[in-house]
Order: C-alpha cells, then sequence, then structure tokens
C-alpha cells in the first residue's frame, strides 16, 4: 500500500486546540466533506468537526479491490457560534482539518470516505464520489456558472438543489458566498449547508467578492490554487482565470495585469473565460465598471471569449462587445452577470439592443464545451430555461451569425456612463425671470476616446422651456465631464409627486420625489470615436429649501449597509466572533 502525498498547513491556533480535551456527545462534521483543487491527478478533501482528533481518507478506484487511505491533516481551528441563531450562546471552536491526494488516475471515479477519530469515539461520512478530470478531454465538458449567494440559505438551496442531475466537472462562484465573510458562523448557514451534497463530489472555485472583506476566511475554508485570489485554472478544453476584484475600485493594479497576460499567452485552450466580481458592463443594479482601465485590455489581448461576473443581483448577457478601433483586431468578448443565487434581486434596467438578455430572477447557467463549440444556458430557480447561446469557433474564428451580433464596446461604455447619471436636484422653482441652472456630470471609465457631451430638450417640453443646446467635451484621461446648461420656462412652473426607481443601500426600490411641473424633459448625448449614445432623462427633482441637496452614494457604494434578510443576530455577532 502506497501513502499519497498529504499538504499540511500547520497554525498555532491549530496546534492549541489539537491538545484540547474532547467532549462527550458532540462528535461530528460540522462541515464537509468538500472537494477542492480539482487537477487530472489530484484534488483536496477538506471538512470541518467540533472536536480535535486525526483524520483520515480512505479511497479506492471503480473496480479496485485496494483501498488506500490518505492523512487529513488538522491544519486550523476557529471559535463561532454553537446554534447560529442564538446570539446568547458560548463561543464553540471549529476544527479544519485538509488532505492533498496525488498520483490519481486521469479520468477515473474514486469512491472516498473521511473517517475522523477523537479521544471518545469517530465520526464518518459515509461512502462518496468524485472524478478526476482526463488530461485533455475529447468530449464535451460541462460546468456551472453562478453567485451572489449570500443572505437567504432557502433560497440558495432552490437554485443549487438543480445542480446533480447536471453532473458538471466543476463549478464556479462568482463571488458574495455568504454576507459577511469574518463572521465565521454564516459560513455553515449561507454556503455549505444548501450545497452539502454538491460540493461533496463536485468541486468548486470562487472568486473574492464585496462581502468577502478579509480573504483570510477563504484561505481557511479553501485551497485556493496557486495560494492566491488571482489564479487561473485549465480543464481542457477551456482555460479560466480568475480574479480578486471584490468592486469598482481598479487602480493600480499592473502586476496582476502582467500576470494575466502572461499567464494567457501559455494556454493553448481553445476557449477561454474569465470571472470576477464586480462586472465590467452593467447597466442593471450597481452599474459597476470594474477592471476597465486595468486588466480588460490583457483579457482582450489574451483571447478571452467570456467574461462572467455578479455584484449587481440579476442576470445579464450582452451582445459581444469589441473595439470599434482594435489595432490588434482581436475577437469581440460576452459579457455576462450571473448574480441571482440567494441574494435579494435588483431590478432589469430598460431594454437595450446591446442587452442579449436580461431577467431579476435565481438563477445559474450552464456550459458546454468542446474544442469547436461552447453553448450556454441559463435556468430559473425551478430549472426552466430562459436564455441560450451557442458558439463555434473554426481557426479560432467565430462563426459568423455570432460575428453579425457585434456591436462596439465604446457604445456600451457610453450607455453605462449615461445611466449612471442621477436626476438633477434643484431647490428653487424656476421662473421666466430666474432659469433653472442644469448642473450635469459623467464619467466613462476606460472608453479610451475623447468624449463629446451634449443636451437638448426633449420635444414633450418644448412648449414649456426653453433651452440653448449646451455641450462640453474631455479627454480620454478626464475622470468626469461637467455639463452646463440654462433652461427658462416660457410660463409658471409648479411641483407634483411621483414615483422614481432609486436604489437604497442593497435594494431597487419605487420611491416617491417632487417634480417640477410642467416637467423639464432633456435628452444627453455622449459620443466617441464615432459612437453615439443618448438618454432621455425624465425630469428634474424639486427637493426645496429645507436643508441642503442630498448627495446621492454612488452605484458601486450601495452594497454594505441595510438588508431585510439579514437575521438580527448578525450585529451581535460582528462584535464577539470575527476571526
Amino acid at each position: 500500500m502506497r501513502r499519497w502525498a498529504v499538504i499540511v498547513a500547520v497554525c498555532a491556533a491549530g496546534l492549541a486546540c489539537v491538545a484540547a480535551p474532547a467532549r462527550a456527545g458532540h462528535l461530528a462534521l460540522t462541515k464537509g466533506p468538500y472537494l477542492q483543487h480539482p487537477s487530472p491527478t489530484g484534488i483536496t478533501v477538506q471538512w470541518e468537526t467540533d472536536q480535535p482528533g486525526t483524520g483520515l481518507v480512505h479511497l479506492k478506484a471503480a473496480g479496485d479491490a485496494a483501498e488506500r487511505s490518505v492523512d487529513g491533516a488538522l491544519f486550523d481551528s476557529v471559535r463561532t457560534l454553537k446554534a447560529p441563531r442564538d446570539d446568547k450562546a458560548p463561543l464553540n471552536p471549529r476544527y479544519l482539518y485538509r488532505a492533498r491526494l496525488t498520483d490519481l488516475a486521469p479520468d477515473t471515479e474514486y469512491t472516498y470516505s473521511v473517517v475522523v477519530t477523537f479521544e471518545n469515539g469517530s465520526v464518518t461520512s459515509g461512502d462518496l464520489k468524485l472524478h478526476t478530470w482526463p488530461e485533455k478531454a475529447t468530449g464535451p465538458v460541462t460546468f456551472i456558472i453562478y453567485g451572489d449567494t449570500r443572505s437567504s440559505p432557502d433560497k440558495h438551496r432552490s437554485v443549487v438543489r438543480n445542480f446533480n442531475p447536471i453532473n458538471p466537472a466543476f463549478i464556479l462562484h462568482v463571488g458574495d458566498l455568504c454576507w459577511d465573510s469574518d463572521i465565521y458562523g454564516l459560513w455553515s448557514r449561507e454556503f455549505f449547508d444548501p450545497l452539502h451534497d454538491v460540493i461533496d463530489h463536485v468541486p468548486m472555485f470562487i472568486a473574492r467578492g464585496s462581502h468577502e472583506k478579509d480573504p483570510k476566511q477563504m484561505f481557511r475554508l479553501f485551497d485556493m490554487p496557486q495560494g492566491r485570489t488571482n489564479y487561473s485554472f485549465e480543464c481542457w478544453p477551456v482555460h479560466v482565470v480568475i480574479l480578486d476584484v471584490p468592486k469598482t475600485d481598479d487602480k493600480g493594479k499592473d502586476s496582476v495585469a502582467k500576470w494575466v497576460a502572461q499567464d494567457l499567452a501559455a494556454t493553448q485552450a481553445p476557449w477561454r473565460i474569465a470571472m470576477y466580481h464586480a462586472p465590467s458592463i452593467n447597466f442593471s443594479g450597481h452599474r459597476s465598471y470594474a477592471v476597465r482601465t486595468t486588466y480588460l485590455a490583457a483579457l482582450g489581448k489574451g483571447g478571452v471569449d467570456f467574461i462572467v461576473a455578479g455584484h449587481s443581483h440579476q442576470y445579464e448577457r450582452f451582445v459581444p462587445l469589441g473595439r470599434e478601433k482594435d489595432p490588434d483586431g482581436r475577437m469581440p468578448i460576452t459579457f455576462m452577470t450571473v448574480a441571482g443565487g440567494g441574494a435579494p434581486l435588483h431590478r432589469v434596467a430598460s431594454s437595450s439592443p446591446l442587452l442579449a438578455s436580461a431577467a431579476s430572477c435565481l438563477c445559474y447557467t450552464v456550459f458546454t464545451v468542446d474544442e469547436h463549440s461552447l453553448t450556454m444556458k441559463a435556468f430559473n430557480e425551478k430549472g426552466e430555461e430562459f436564455d441560450s447561446l451557442t458558439v463555434t469557433k473554426t481557426a479560432g474564428r467565430y462563426d459568423d451569425a455570432y460575428l453579425a451580433k457585434a456591436r462596439p464596446l465604446e457604445e456600451a461604455i457610453l450607455v453605462q456612463g449615461l445611466a449612471r447619471m442621477e436626476l438633477p436636484v434643484v431647490q428653487d422653482v424656476p421662473t421666466p425671470k430666474h432659469p433653472l441652472d442644469l448642473k450635469l456630470k459623467a464619467s466613462f471609465p476606460g472608453l479610451g476616446e475623447p468624449v463629446a457631451l451634449s443636451v437638448r430638450l426633449a420635444e414633450s417640453a418644448e412648449a414649456h422651456y426653453a433651452m440653448e443646446p449646451a455641450s462640453a467635451s474631455g479627454d480620454a484621461k478626464t475622470e468626469e465631464i461637467k455639463l452646463s446648461a440654462a433652461a427658462r420656462p416660457l410660463g409658471p412652473v409648479a411641483t407634483r409627486g411621483g414615483e422614481v426607481w432609486e436604489r437604497p443601500a442593497e435594494k431597487d426600490v419605487l420611491g416617491k420625489k417632487t417634480f417640477l411641473d410642467p416637467g423639464l424633459v432633456f435628452i444627453v448625448t455622449a459620443s466617441a470615436g464615432g459612437v453615439k449614445a443618448e438618454r432621455e432623462f425624465a425630469g428634474v427633482v424639486y427637493y426645496g429649501k429645507g436643508g441642503p441637496i442630498p448627495k446621492p452614494k454612488p452605484d458601486d457604494e450601495m452594497d454594505e449597509d441595510e438588508d431585510g434578510d439579514m437575521p438580527a443576530f448578525v450585529k451581535e455577532l460582528d462584535k464577539t466572533a470575527k476571526q
């Protein structure tokens, strides 16, 4: 019998817990086992218990009578709640084990079990299955992408109960695994419990989300490939790059951009997918614009076919988007947001010719890939398909039907920049003698072209207001372009109440505002490099003279504060249970 290699990480806290006395009546596998970091010849098995002990993984290949054993090392410990909903319960320890299985046969099914022996007994997982990857798949490979599973374990479970019949080779998670990664007790409730009968036989790869505040919990609970939160892996014929982009701040990442370029240049895989949390193109929810000024050029030059993200809690798939004037002649990229794993849903933006499909629902996507074709299907939590796409490649070139749908990436950036503009707010009702000074500002990160902005009255407002068209411009490096225009009413102006969509904290809601009446409806046009986009603004908000004009939070900051789905006990936990 051959002893396999074991990767062991030991920390001082783990060693201290090994010496703690065992207590009768509390023997359990409290997490897992679950699979991590797969390859054709290796895989990691990880689990957690409520007492320190000695772990062992028993394993044998299908049709092989000989059973092999691998030590499972106790490598870390953490103190957490005894009962997740009981904020008065004492903090009890949890013990984490990890075993790296090596020298496996490629494309082979194994039966495995985990046994942990304590001072006063033992526990076992029972027999489970794992399947190693082939060295180079000759048939199709199927995998799942989904994410933003935080806050509601019941909703998360309603999504993942569809996974087992798919029999995926692996699962990709776009981030926000639980509501607050620093609170260890939430991981079981929101992530591991809903997935308990999936990740025991299907490995999962994760991206760091905006709720994974400190990545140390990720390294504690997951065997991260390459030991980083920026990493890649390959399961032929697909190469996957996963980036640590929890939010839209993407400044000063030159070393990661260099690594992305080198990583993609080294692969021969015909299909390439990049995954990170905050989207680069995103018309709904947070309207995020991540990595557009840093990694996006390297991803495009490296031949990435799909970029999949989360953060905005809905589904979006854009038409293929490519640079209008690209000296390298790169192929367009399909941008997707797949963030319906359980977090409170955002509404979908109004329709756009750049959006191939959009939905506000719990959802997941299934990719099936061989050397020449990629099929993506999107499903709701009931397992009903609501979107699909098939792309083929010949000699590295997409099929004509796919290329015919391509639109300029610059157009999408212009549309998104206009969508992020807030309705103007005024404190004084304008009069013919005191016109309204309309102040607008917009930014277009990652555009790479000089931008011209202009504003004009909509036809519906011309009978009530007069305004000279106004314009402004900025170069490619301008962070914000400001535009002013004077609008003079032709008659008396009053105010009226109305309802508009807004996003306090985490949720899209229909909120009440006060508007000028007649409404000042105007159109802003943005153009760059021969590409143009327009947005009609439905009115001007009247705030009155009761105080300062409220300054709205940027879209990408509206995700950390209020959340009605969050249990009340978390506030108390936050003081005592962070590790």
